[in-house]
């Protein structure tokens, strides 16, 4: 199997427990936070977090990472991250850009 396979069952498995936990727990619907840190429960991490509608969405730290990365083009990745970002990138770009 090669990766962008693997990876575009990555994403089917993804959809299909981000969907178990939207069906089950109607609190994470509206709060990308809440889906979250309920996916991380589900999958066996503990956290603790004291004010969750006071944080940073998974998101919006990943969006500035790239952002401080790419545009800024500071703390950069070693050569074999971002060529796995690059291949997860288009991965993504065919996976979700063809669905309807």
């Amino acid at each position: 199997m090669n990766s962008a396979t693997k990876t575009i069952s990555d994403f089917q498995s993804a959809d299909k427990f981000v969907e178990e936990i939207l069906r089950d727990y109607p609190e994470t619907r509206s709060s990308d936070i809440k889906l979250y840190f309920k996916a991380c429960e589900m999958l066996g991490c503990s956290i603790v977090v004291p004010h969750i509608d006071l944080l940073f969405s998974p998101e919006t730290i990943t969006r500035s990472r790239r952002h401080i990365q790419n545009n800024k083009q500071k703390y950069l990745p070693t050569q074999k991250i971002r060529k796995r970002r690059e291949i997860r990138e288009e991965t993504i770009h065919n996976y979700f850009g063809g669905r309807k």
